[in-house]
């Protein structure tokens, strides 16, 4: 209710959910219902599994956050749509993102 009455505000609002736990197919599709547009988990907890629901939702997710090598390799094989960083310059290289000039 409050997602929609924020919604009614601005149609540009979009909703992110922050999660450090994962989700099933069932909540996401909940989530989803409830006027959450987008999904953001600590990366600990994202699996192959939980990308497979999101995927099955239709949503985007996103991931935090990755701040080493290791943390970055943890995640290599669930290409999320987007990784949140305390270090963005370090992420565009650790990424081979060339500086935009």
């Amino acid at each position: 209710v409050v997602l929609s009455m924020f919604k009614s505000i601005d149609k540009h609002i979009c909703t992110v959910l922050n999660s450090d736990r994962p989700f099933s197919s069932g909540e996401i599709a909940e989530l989803k219902n409830s006027g959450v547009d987008e999904l953001s988990f600590y990366f600990p907890v994202v699996t192959e599994k939980l990308t497979q629901a999101v995927s099955e939702n239709n949503m985007e997710y996103y991931v935090f956050t990755i701040n080493t090598t290791k943390d970055l390799a943890m995640i290599s094989n669930v290409s999320p749509n987007g990784i949140m960083s305390d270090n963005p310059q370090w992420l565009k290289r650790a990424l081979g993102k060339n500086e935009e000039k």
